[in-house]
Protein backbone atom coordinates (compact mmCIF):
# COMPACT_ATOMS: atom_id res chain seq x y z
CA UNK A 1 0.00 0.00 0.00
CA UNK A 2 1.35 3.38 -1.20
CA UNK A 3 1.02 6.52 0.59
CA UNK A 4 0.73 9.40 -1.17
CA UNK A 5 1.39 13.26 0.26
CA UNK A 6 -0.86 15.75 -0.06
CA UNK A 7 1.14 18.69 -0.31
CA UNK A 8 1.12 20.53 -3.21
CA UNK A 9 4.29 21.08 -5.87
CA UNK A 10 6.41 24.28 -4.97
CA UNK A 11 4.55 27.64 -5.67
CA UNK A 12 1.00 26.03 -5.52
CA UNK A 13 0.39 26.76 -2.23
CA UNK A 14 0.30 30.48 -1.90
CA UNK A 15 2.82 32.81 -0.79
CA UNK A 16 3.46 31.02 2.31
CA UNK A 17 3.88 27.79 1.18
CA UNK A 18 2.23 25.25 4.06
CA UNK A 19 4.72 27.18 6.57
CA UNK A 20 3.36 30.09 9.17
CA UNK A 21 6.96 30.61 10.17
CA UNK A 22 8.79 33.05 8.20
CA UNK A 23 12.11 31.73 6.53
CA UNK A 24 15.64 32.25 7.93
CA UNK A 25 13.33 32.07 12.14
CA UNK A 26 13.93 28.14 13.16
CA UNK A 27 14.01 27.78 16.80
CA UNK A 28 12.32 26.35 19.46
CA UNK A 29 11.87 29.75 20.93
CA UNK A 30 7.95 30.86 20.09
CA UNK A 31 9.01 34.25 20.89
CA UNK A 32 11.36 34.29 18.48
CA UNK A 33 9.11 32.85 15.85
CA UNK A 34 6.68 35.32 16.20
CA UNK A 35 8.85 38.40 16.23
CA UNK A 36 7.99 39.25 19.96
CA UNK A 37 11.63 40.13 21.50
CA UNK A 38 11.88 42.99 23.98
CA UNK A 39 11.60 46.00 22.57
CA UNK A 40 11.79 44.57 18.94
CA UNK A 41 8.12 45.39 18.09
CA UNK A 42 6.43 48.84 18.05
CA UNK A 43 2.98 46.73 18.90
CA UNK A 44 4.40 45.37 22.42
CA UNK A 45 4.07 48.37 25.19
CA UNK A 46 7.40 47.60 27.51
CA UNK A 47 7.28 50.98 29.33
CA UNK A 48 6.45 49.22 33.09
CA UNK A 49 3.65 51.52 33.15
CA UNK A 50 0.39 50.15 34.76
CA UNK A 51 -3.26 51.40 33.60
CA UNK A 52 -5.97 51.84 36.51
CA UNK A 53 -3.63 51.04 38.84
CA UNK A 54 -2.45 47.30 37.66
CA UNK A 55 -3.82 44.27 38.04
CA UNK A 56 -5.98 45.84 41.63
CA UNK A 57 -6.99 48.43 40.22
CA UNK A 58 -8.69 46.72 37.20
CA UNK A 59 -9.95 44.08 39.27
CA UNK A 60 -11.73 46.46 41.56
CA UNK A 61 -13.16 48.49 38.21
CA UNK A 62 -14.19 45.16 36.91
CA UNK A 63 -16.26 44.69 40.51
CA UNK A 64 -17.77 47.93 41.09
CA UNK A 65 -18.04 49.09 37.86
CA UNK A 66 -21.56 46.86 37.79
CA UNK A 67 -22.10 47.26 40.62
CA UNK A 68 -22.60 51.40 40.52
CA UNK A 69 -24.49 50.38 37.27
CA UNK A 70 -27.32 48.43 39.04
CA UNK A 71 -27.18 51.09 41.71
CA UNK A 72 -28.44 53.49 38.98
CA UNK A 73 -30.91 51.27 37.94
CA UNK A 74 -32.50 51.13 40.94
CA UNK A 75 -32.99 54.69 41.62
CA UNK A 76 -33.68 55.35 38.62
CA UNK A 77 -36.51 52.86 38.44
CA UNK A 78 -37.59 52.68 41.88
CA UNK A 79 -36.58 56.01 43.36
CA UNK A 80 -38.07 58.13 40.74
CA UNK A 81 -34.87 59.08 39.75
CA UNK A 82 -33.10 59.95 42.16
CA UNK A 83 -29.80 59.28 44.29
CA UNK A 84 -31.26 56.13 46.10
CA UNK A 85 -30.28 57.28 50.24
CA UNK A 86 -30.96 55.76 53.40
CA UNK A 87 -33.84 57.21 55.47
CA UNK A 88 -33.39 58.97 58.48
CA UNK A 89 -32.66 56.62 61.35
CA UNK A 90 -32.05 53.32 58.80
CA UNK A 91 -29.04 51.60 59.16
CA UNK A 92 -26.30 51.28 56.01
CA UNK A 93 -26.61 47.54 56.19
CA UNK A 94 -30.28 47.55 56.06
CA UNK A 95 -30.57 49.84 53.01
CA UNK A 96 -28.14 48.13 50.88
CA UNK A 97 -30.39 44.94 51.69
CA UNK A 98 -33.29 46.32 50.39
CA UNK A 99 -31.86 48.17 47.13
CA UNK A 100 -30.07 44.54 46.97
CA UNK A 101 -33.50 43.12 47.06
CA UNK A 102 -35.08 45.81 44.40
CA UNK A 103 -32.03 44.63 42.10
CA UNK A 104 -33.24 40.85 42.49
CA UNK A 105 -36.86 41.22 41.93
CA UNK A 106 -36.89 41.49 38.50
Amino acid sequence: MEIKSRKKPHGQNGPTNGSTIPKGLVGSDTATKDNLKMGSDHRVDNSGEFEFGGVWGTGLAMVFFPLLMWYMWVGQVYYNSQFPMPEKGEAIADFVGKVANLAYEV
